[in-house]
């Protein structure tokens, strides 16, 4: 018995069909976008010495913190220590319908003087109940001059991990071919290679189908609710008919606290779809 068939990476092409597209099959953001816009804290503030980075942290690099998380912003500066004997204000609320501040869940004044590679303002309280909040960060100058004022919305959620694979079709002819793509639906990150496991059921067993070899193999990571890119798989025109399926191994990224650490260690998991290889057709 030979069974050979053949993944190959294809970028999505402008007529690809709607399996394709969307790229969000979760979409998480959306209670944020439904208020008005927001005046986020921008990577470089426009009052800070040259080389000085601001981030807000994230649970999953969007406008999202898993349960019981604490909002931060961190400065930092790549090059030699500087003075910036600031006052920082971080603000957490719920927001009102018109999107101004709510009840206020907590308030913290932290004083940033000499920041280098990492300087840390944590709120004081974490945030335990799911839903929608905002965050207000403000900086002062050790005057109490206003530097700069911003805001933004950040919805709390529960740790998930729930990824698959979608295929367009499940049925396929020898010669024929179908797209597959992994697809995050859960909240936690997620991240992959190229590379899938091919395997035919024979006689009550998976049995391994020979399969192309890749030497360039890219890590692909995916936030919440985001699926990667669709992928071509080619069935060869002599594979035998029969049930198959498609394996991928993916790494399931561990909750990190308020200041950015994580385990060291990945959650490694497989997941598979099946499909099936029609009967050639006789002549």
């Amino acid at each position: 018995m030979v069974v050979l068939l053949g993944a190959l990476w294809a970028a999505p092409s402008a007529d690809a069909n709607a399996f394709c597209e969307p790229r969000i099959v979760r979409d998480y953001e959306a209670p944020l976008r439904a208020l008005p816009p927001a005046s986020p804290v921008p990577s470089s503030l426009p009052f800070a010495p040259p080389g000085l980075q601001a981030t807000p942290f994230r649970s999953t690099g969007q406008g999202l913190l898993y349960r019981g998380v604490r909002p931060s912003l961190n400065l930092w500066n790549e090059g030699a220590p500087i003075e910036l004997s600031w006052i920082v204000k971080l603000l957490v609320s719920r927001p009102a319908a018109d999107g101004s501040v709510g009840e206020v869940v907590s308030e913290t004044t932290g004083w940033v003087g000499e920041v280098g590679r990492s300087n840390a303002l944590v709120a004081r309280k974490a945030l335990a109940e799911l839903g929608t909040y905002r965050v207000d960060t403000s900086f002062e100058s050790q005057s109490g001059e206003v530097l700069g004022s911003y805001f933004e919305y950040v919805r709390v959620v529960p740790l998930t991990r729930h990824v698959r694979l979608s295929l367009n079709r499940q049925v396929v002819s020898p010669g024929g071919s179908f797209k597959v793509r992994v697809e995050n639906v859960g909240t936690g990150q997620v991240s992959f290679g190229l590379p899938y496991v091919l395997e035919r059921r024979h006689e009550g067993r998976w049995l391994p189908a020979p399969q192309r070899r890749r030497f360039f193999m890219p890590r692909i990571h995916l936030g919440a609710g985001i699926a990667g890119e669709c992928e071509v798989v080619r069935v060869f025109a002599w594979a035998d008919p029969g049930r198959y399926r498609i394996r991928k191994r993916v790494s399931l990224s561990p909750i990190r606290s308020e200041t950015g650490f994580a385990p060291p260690m990945a959650i490694e998991k497989l997941i598979s779809k099946v499909f099936w290889v029609k009967p050639r057709p006789t002549a």
